[in-house]
């Protein structure tokens, strides 16, 4: 009788996974995204290897979650870097970032963009929070507007947290956690609570880090859980 007992949980297990197989085969998107983030990593830092320089970006890795991105001077356009796959739907990503300027002086500063998807020729389409030195605050655009070919949606910046305390503009590293939930990307800066995220993609999306006129650097990217 044990053994039959214990038979047919094995095959009950068996058909369910079989019938999650079938939808996550069908892309029904509830099932399948609750299946990616049930088999996802707890916690892990993603490899140089698992991000893919955008357009004319110049990318350079080190140990630690360390990416150096240096891109072309002139124009806004789309450099930095894209992680397709972040291997979860809902996720805390933490990172350090700062930012150089190009000798040119010209404005610069760099971006943080979840649930983003990136087309063939390296343009975004989605929410992202922007460290801006030329405006010394942070914005938050909609892309792909909000580049020198189109200004259209264009976000004033914003000089204050939530609480009303100053957004620290300057060279140093400024810690990053942005907290993915569904639709939704709770946004802190150096443990200050910034204005959340409305993500378009979600689940679907990867994580678009934005430099421009000069050298963005990451280190301490991890991506875990939640």
């Amino acid at each position: 009788m044990g053994r039959m007992k214990k038979g047919l949980i094995w095959l009950a297990l068996a058909i369910l996974a079989a019938v999650i197989a079938l939808f996550v085969a069908a892309g029904v998107p509830i099932v399948k995204d609750d299946f990616k983030q049930l088999i996802g990593p707890s916690r892990w830092t993603p490899a140089a290897a698992d991000w893919t320089p955008v357009q004319q970006t110049t990318m350079r890795d080190g140990p630690d979650g360390y990416l150096q991105l240096t891109t072309p001077p002139g124009y806004m356009r789309w450099f930095g870097a894209y992680l397709a796959n972040p291997r979860l739907c809902d996720y805390r990503l933490s990172l350090d970032a700062r930012s150089v300027a190009e000798p040119s002086g010209a404005p610069y500063g760099y971006g943080i963009a979840p649930g983003v998807a990136l087309f063939a020729d390296g343009v975004p389409q989605g929410e992202g929070v922007q460290y801006d030195r030329g405006f010394k605050a942070l914005r938050y655009p909609d892309y792909p507007y909000d580049s020198a070919d189109d200004q259209s949606g264009y976000i004033d910046p914003e000089s204050s947290f939530l609480d009303g305390a100053p957004v620290p503009i300057n060279s140093q590293w400024n810690h990053w956690l942005i907290v993915v939930s569904g639709t939704n990307a709770m946004v802190q800066l150096d443990n200050q609570a910034a204005r959340s995220l409305h993500l378009t993609s979600a689940c679907t999306g990867g994580i678009y880090l934005r430099a421009w006129n000069g050298t963005a650097e990451f280190r301490n990217i991890t991506i875990s859980k939640t």
